[in-house]
């Protein structure tokens, strides 16, 4: 890069979205080394702050349609982290940016390596999903394969108003039902078994379950375990 001109020339073309340009000004000739900037970076403010974890998803979006974070692995911690500690990440995103990342990434999981290994076929495909939402959001990406880790996100949204005990608490689907409906990703850092599904494009074969089947569910769930 030898004069202002071409430096602005290059400018205009990466904000238009041009990832050669930006490459070239991240990297110019005669630089060592090649500047790759980290997931870290693109969170992290010049004073050494973070931002917070519901800033994340579009911290990554920019960084990511911008062509600024392109390194797979940094794109793969960048959208693990912002889905998994963001407290609602489809209203930080929507269900198609969210499908582009995880499309652009393949399948995530935080298994380790040897449950990868021995649990390959299930961590493929759920027999069973779970999920519990306002109706409005009851479509959804994140789902469950624990039915109690659904009934305690269901026992959540009625304490919160969001639901109540005449409405449904919990859907069910049986995904060998719906072969099209494939996961995107497998997270459980809070135990929470969580699924990162599609947004269904056509209807669910899905079951409703009551609040008072599974309040009398639950109170056999505590018998058993202080059994």
């Amino acid at each position: 890069m030898t004069n202002t001109k071409e430096l602005e020339k290059l400018v205009a073309r990466a904000n238009e979205g041009d990832q050669e340009a930006l490459q070239q000004i991240l990297n110019p000739v005669g630089r060592p080394g090649l500047v790759m900037p980290t997931w870290a970076d693109c969170v992290r403010y010049p004073d050494g702050y973070h931002l917070g974890r519901n800033d994340l998803p579009q911290a990554l979006w920019a960084a990511f349609t911008s062509g600024v974070l392109h390194d797979p692995e940094e794109v793969t911690k960048g959208v693990s982290q912002a889905w998994t500690m963001c407290e609602w990440p489809l209203h930080a995103l929507d269900e198609s940016a969210w499908e582009t990342l995880f499309t652009h990434t393949g399948f995530l999981s935080d298994a380790t390596p040897n449950q990868k290994a021995a649990q390959v076929d299930q961590l493929d495909r759920p027999a069973t999903l779970y999920r519990s939402a306002h109706p409005d959001y009851m479509p959804g990406m994140s789902w469950t394969s624990d039915l109690e880790t659904a009934y305690w996100f269901a026992c959540r949204n009625r304490r919160f108003g969001y639901l109540d005990s005449s409405t449904t608490a919990v859907v069910k689907v049986d995904t060998d039902k719906c072969p099209w409906w494939l996961p995107l990703a497998h997270f459980n850092v809070r135990d929470e078994h969580e699924w990162v599904m599609p947004w269904p494009r056509r209807a669910l074969p899905r079951e409703h379950l009551s609040f008072h089947e599974l309040d009398l569910l639950s109170a056999k769930w505590q018998r058993e375990k202080a059994a």
